[in-house]
């Protein structure tokens, strides 16, 4: 039996979506909490080290912004712009690696450090661990297994103020 061309390429991506299912998949929550639990002090650190710096800070591995935010109904209506101090930037890359998340992120009350990532577009989701000074609205028991609506994120309590979160 002949196999057509159509054939072969639905194949190969059949193929491709199974190794992309079963190849690159999120750690377990019980993974997480242990991993949390194992770094805590060095995920203490990062903190620290994001609040000392403006009202907004993104570092990732390749890439920073750090900002001045202002609020909304203020005269400016714009986030202004600040550059990182190098050393800071590395300081926080070697904890992000350390930690195997993919970025830090701080605005005002809230940090999140994304572990984990799919979707496409609309339906993109993100799972990690979050630092939050007030008790996030949405609280449940299980973050990890729970699906946010668009633009939102359930949050699960590791310990303190330490939260997994699940971001849609």
């Amino acid at each position: 039996m002949k196999l057509r061309t159509k054939h072969l390429v639905f194949l190969a991506l059949c193929g491709a979506f199974l190794v992309y299912k079963w190849g690159n998949r999120a750690p377990s929550e019980a993974k997480m909490v242990a991993h949390f639990h194992k770094n805590r002090a060095d995920f203490e650190r990062l903190q620290k080290l994001l609040e000392n710096r403006f009202d907004e800070v993104s570092i990732g591995r390749d890439w920073s912004r750090g900002a001045v935010y202002v609020p909304p109904g203020a005269y400016v209506q714009e986030v202004e712009e600040r550059v990182l101090p190098e050393s800071y930037v590395r300081e926080c890359r070697v904890l992000i690696e350390k930690l195997d998340v993919s970025m830090a992120h701080r605005r005002t009350t809230t940090s999140r450090f994304p572990v984990f990532g799919g979707g496409f577009t609309d339906t993109s989701w993100s799972i990690g661990y979050a630092y939050s000074k007030t008790v996030p609205k949405n609280l449940v028991k299980l973050a990890y297994h729970t699906m946010p609506g668009q633009n939102k994120a359930a949050y699960s309590r590791i310990d303190g103020r330490w939260y997994l979160y699940h971001r849609r």
